[in-house]
Order: C-alpha cells, then structure tokens, then sequence
C-alpha cells in the first residue's frame, strides 16, 4: 500500500469526550499506509484506552471505510462531543450503538437512533517515542 501524508487535525478523547476537533489549528501531517484519499489523523488525549493506547499516540482514520462492529473508531456524538473508542451494536435488531473503552475504569456510552453524527474506522496508529538527553536510562 503506498503512503501517503495525512493530516493530523486534532486531538480526540479517549476519557469522558472533547469539543469538536478544532480544524483552525495547524497540525503537522503524518506519513500512513492508506488508500482513502480523505484519510486523516488525530491525536489521543486521555486514559480510557490504556492499556493498549496511551496519551500522545496517533491514530490514522479512514472516513470512507464503512465501521464494523469491534472497529476502533473516532465517533461524533450530536451534542458536538468526539470520543476514541471500541464500537459495538447492541439490541434485538442492533439498534444500539455502544462505546466502550478498554480500560475498565471507564463505562460503556450507548447511543439510540441518530445520537451519532458520524463514526469513522480507526485504520492504524503511529506511537512516538522521545529521548531525552538528559535522561538517564
């Protein structure tokens, strides 16, 4: 797959949900193995997704891949709130969308109906480590 540079747009909530992604601020791009010419990245900010995802790694988002159930997704809820989190259907005809972080600490959100503007596939993710000089290892 080639990669491609992907704008890094913001950061997203992995805790009890942030504002919309903030589109004026300047990010800088990241290079990701994607097809989807809308695909984009944001930032992970929290500790519901610990222990696998942590504070300060980047997710890759594909927009145009239609979300499964048991995708990692970046979803929008109506009330403007952007969460990081497990996507699950629920319900006899499964007409319920459940949240669910990976860290036990956090509950599990349902949502009924159209209480999620969009939810979008998390495709992969890039984990930057830092060295510090100072530092003794």
């Amino acid at each position: 797959m080639p990669q491609k540079r992907v704008p890094i747009i913001g950061p997203v909530s992995a805790g009890a949900g942030c504002e919309v992604i903030d589109n004026e601020a300047v990010y800088p791009t990241v290079y990701a193995d994607t097809k989807d010419p809308n695909a984009y990245a944001v930032i992970v900010e929290g500790e519901s997704m610990e222990p696998v995802y942590k504070h300060g790694d980047i997710l890759i988002v594909e927009p145009n891949r239609q979300t499964q159930t048991g995708d990692l997704v970046i979803a929008k809820a109506t009330d403007g709130t952007v969460y990081f989190k497990l996507f699950q259907r629920a319900g006899k005809n499964a007409e319920v969308i459940r949240l669910v972080s990976l860290n036990p600490l956090f509950s599990a959100m349902e949502f009924e109906g159209q209480g999620l503007e969009w939810c979008h596939p998390v495709t992969s993710m890039v984990r930057v480590f830092k060295y510090e000089a100072t530092k003794t290892y």
